[in-house]
């Protein structure tokens, strides 16, 4: 059976959307308080992480990055497996543009 057709808890859990693990399932709404995109947030994650007095996160199995080409099936199968986590990062996304832009209107108008 494909796996992204079938109900997500006959997946193995490693397979599952991360999603899962952060939101109400009924919802989609994030359950935590903050989230972070690694690839952009690292300076946040830093912050959030020292005021809790860790001064990194360990790197546990790491491999190299190998190329990948992927078929359009293929890559039509994993957005519609890892749906949720596609919407939740777009989300994360915006929320962070729309706080940028505010951010930046508040010094716009703090300088005026």
């Amino acid at each position: 059976m494909r796996i992204e057709l079938g109900s997500v808890l006959a997946t193995d859990f490693v397979m599952r959307s991360q999603s899962w693990f952060v939101s109400d399932l009924d919802t989609g709404v994030p359950l935590v308080r903050r989230l972070f995109l690694l690839d952009q947030d690292k300076a946040r994650l830093g912050l959030y992480l020292r005021q809790h007095c860790v001064m990194a996160l360990p790197r546990l199995n790491a491999s190299g990055r190998v190329p990948l080409s992927l078929s359009p099936r293929q890559k039509s199968r994993i957005e519609k497996l890892y749906a949720q986590d596609f919407e939740l990062v777009e989300g994360l996304r915006d929320a962070q543009a729309r706080q940028a832009e505010d951010s930046a209107r508040i010094l716009v108008i703090a300088a005026e």
